[in-house]
């Protein structure tokens, strides 16, 4: 990595308020209590990120935002996007997603979402399993 000390310094503070954010949604909003429910740690990257992107946002625009990133947690998760190429896939829905929260088009982690549980990793384990009631909550939701 190419960073200079003093854009490091200068967004230190707001990507530690964006990962802080990003961890407690995760188990707030997600049901990661614990990392080991996690169910893939690459996935925090791309979260911070858009925690910290969207930290100026007030009213009703930081819960929109809030709903949207959520909606996009559960397809990158059960749609298994970060099992190969995760970096790639982070960098990807990073973007996507902040324009997407700005009023661009559906980033394609949602667009593409295909959802088989008999082939699908995750969903067959206990995290898997307590994870589920999550999301079967937030879709209940909508």
């Amino acid at each position: 990595m190419n960073l200079d000390k003093e854009v490091v310094e200068k967004y230190w503070d707001d990507a530690i308020d964006g990962l802080q954010k990003a961890l407690s949604f995760l188990q707030n909003q997600c049901g990661i209590v614990i990392p080991s429910l996690l169910p893939y740690t690459t996935i925090v990257i791309p979260l911070a990120g858009m925690f910290s992107r969207i930290s100026v946002l007030k009213g009703p625009k930081i819960g929109a935002a809030k709903d949207k990133i959520e909606k996009w947690y559960w397809c990158a998760v059960f749609g298994q996007k970060y099992e190969s190429s995760p970096n790639s896939q982070a960098a990807i829905d990073f973007q996507e997603v902040t324009k997407w929260v700005d009023g661009d088009k559906t980033p394609e982690t949602i667009e593409n979402f295909l959802f088989d549980p008999a082939n699908n990793i995750y969903y067959t384990t206990p995290a898997g399993s307590l994870s589920r009631s999550s999301w079967f909550d937030y879709e209940k939701s909508r």
